[in-house]
């Protein structure tokens, strides 16, 4: 952490590459004309150039501080998280004809379908959330469509700490990406809620011991 610290200032912070450019919003044909199969490798492609960049040190510095320059990769794949949700979203509301946006709807679910056979967990609730966002829906969908996006929608529940989600994690044979939101939230509940160093106790005197139940509980998050 405090090498990552020393390389956090605005002159050593890296430079933005193609990858952080935004996903175009506009009405797209070319999404119909690829497999959904590749579109979810090309997806999966660039989710894992940005996910190897994220070094440990990081995620204990955003769990600490959420300081943009000392976690620049965690910002990155947090960013085009959203930025796929986004587009995601943005595909299906903007076509005027209700028959275009089911067209866009089934093509998105059949896309995160293969995400989650894939083991991107991240971008499997990227789309998920997106279709299950409100704006989406509002819209009247055909009992089909709604049936096939409901059986989905159980894995976003925050019911007993995102249990179904932590269930698929588990079941999902690597290599697989994960939905790192959650591990942030799990390293900043440990992070706040145990104190670095015990405080002195009867039967201990000394100072400033290192609380070696908290880096396990740490270790613990960020190897799994």
């Amino acid at each position: 952490m405090e090498r990552l610290e020393d390389k956090a200032s605005p002159s050593n912070s890296p430079s933005r590459s193609k990858l952080d450019t935004p996903l175009p919003v506009q009405k797209n044909p070319a999404l119909f004309e690829c497999r959904t199969s590749a579109i979810a490798k090309q997806i999966t492609l660039l989710d894992s150039e940005l996910f190897y960049k994220i070094e440990p040190a990081e995620m204990l510095w955003w769990a600490k501080e959420q300081d943009s320059q000392k976690s620049p990769n965690v910002v990155s794949f947090t960013e085009h998280f959203n930025r796929l949700s986004y587009w995601a979203r943005s595909q299906v509301i903007l076509p005027a004809e209700q028959r275009e946006r089911e067209k866009y709807l089934l093509k998105f679910i059949k896309i995160m379908k293969q995400l989650r056979k894939m083991g991107n967990l991240n971008s499997y609730l990227a789309i998920l959330s997106a279709l299950e966002s409100a704006p989406i829906r509002r819209l009247d969908w055909p009992k089909s469509l709604r049936d096939q996006l409901d059986e989905h929608a159980e894995i976003i529940d925050s019911k007993m700490s995102f249990k179904n989600y932590r269930t698929l994690l588990s079941e999902t044979p690597p290599p697989c990406l994960p939905y790192i939101g959650l591990i942030l939230q799990d390293l900043t509940f440990v992070d706040v809620g145990n104190p670095d160093h015990l405080p002195p106790s009867a039967c201990n005197n000394k100072k400033n011991l290192l609380n070696y139940g908290k880096r396990w509980q740490q270790f613990a998050i960020l190897d799994n």
